[in-house]
């Protein structure tokens, strides 16, 4: 059965339509209107559980883009409560292989109405969680300036964002968009103060893991200034992070061999964080220097001879460190390393460089001025 979407009907006539089909496959509900509108559509939506069970993707649509049509009828100031069960109701659907469908709906709800109107919260957030479970957070606007803008538009509680963040990184982290995930989990750890550093301790948590499982992320003193991460040292997950940050490989196999069962118990792979502890020292081992042995690199290293050039490669092309390998004379050649912390010593030694810097330019411009223009 095709069921159209009733918009041409009067709302009373449509809310009956809706009533007679919804009883015709087996919810519970009355056939026969209520009287007032808002309970009417009530009654509809929490009876749609059932469209994701038994019926066709065309008639599912046809149902939620006819309640859509009534919402609009009642004062957006009146729909909140609506909003929230429907957006339940949609979120269900990927439970049942509707996802997509969900999705579409969604994105034609949530830009059905003016962005200022602040059930469109619970409606992006219902966004956020189909998205993470179908994989397509793509499709979703998360543009986290423009995101904030949104929240400030719906009056969004520090609670309330708090939570849409929270649904953001679970998405993206599921859809694999590890860069975003990371820029959403800063700002949501920013977001605390010392005074409620102490409620995000598991949101520091997980942010700390899944930074140091990440392949792409090798730098981590950011994570250090933020207050709810401070909030966990003298715990064992601010001692890895410490060790992550500045600590050498001999630091990590001391760590592992106390913590082997809790580096597993919180998902992390011995193997990995130990290669990307030998590139984190080998960046101390060549910062500030033209060129390094070979034999230097494979004592700090811990690397049998035949894994050191392999190993080297590996370092250039994930861009670390740039530099060249001079095979005859077994050593590094080192034009650039990254910098693993930045602080005050780097800072004062980045506006060193830039005064050098002008002062030669004054320099060339100095001497260039007393060259006589050709005539």
């Amino acid at each position: 059965m095709s069921v159209p979407a009733f918009i041409d009907l009067p709302p009373a006539d449509q809310a009956k339509e809706l009533r007679e089909y919804l009883k015709s496959i087996g919810a519970e509900i009355d056939i026969e209107n209520k009287e007032d509108l808002y309970e009417n559509v009530s009654e509809i939506i929490k009876s749609t559980e059932i469209l994701w069970k038994n019926c066709d993707i065309r008639d599912i649509e046809g149902v939620i883009n006819s309640i859509l049509s009534l919402l609009f009828v009642i004062p957006p100031t009146n729909c909140t409560p609506l909003i929230k069960v429907l957006c339940d109701q949609l979120t269900k659907a990927a439970e049942f292989g509707k996802a997509s469908l969900s999705m579409r709906l969604l994105h034609n709800f949530f830009h059905g109405y003016d962005i200022k109107t602040p059930f469109l919260y619970d409606t992006y957030c219902a966004w956020l969680k189909v998205a993470g479970s179908n994989g397509s957070i793509n499709l979703v606007p998360t543009d986290l300036k423009k995101v904030n803008s949104w929240m400030d538009l719906w009056g969004s509680t520090v609670d309330q964002r708090h939570t849409l963040l929270r649904l953001m990184y679970d998405a993206q982290v599921s859809c694999g968009n590890s860069d975003d995930a990371a820029g959403t989990m800063i700002q949501l750890l920013g977001d605390y103060t010392e005074d409620n550093a102490s409620q995000a301790r598991e949101d520091a948590h997980r942010c700390i893991v899944r930074a140091l499982a990440d392949s792409n992320t090798y730098l981590y003193d950011h994570l250090l200034t933020l207050k709810p991460v401070k909030f966990l040292e003298g715990e064992t997950i601010f001692n890895l992070l410490s060790i992550f940050t500045s600590g050498k490989l001999e630091d990590y196999q001391k760590f592992h061999s106390e913590n082997s069962e809790y580096l597993k118990n919180i998902g992390l792979d011995h193997d990995f964080c130990l290669k990307k502890m030998r590139l984190l020292t080998l960046i101390d081992a060549v910062t500030g220097k033209n060129d390094v042995p070979f034999s230097e690199i494979q004592s700090q290293l811990q690397l049998g001879e035949d894994e050191l050039e392999e190993f080297i490669i590996s370092a250039i092309q994930s861009k670390l460190i740039t530099g060249k390998i001079d095979h005859l004379n077994r050593r590094l050649v080192v034009s650039h390393t990254t910098q693993r912390t930045f602080g005050r010593h780097q800072w004062q030694l980045l506006a060193d460089r830039l005064l050098e810097w002008r002062n030669n330019l004054n320099n060339a411009h100095s001497k260039l001025a007393t060259i006589d223009p050709i005539q």
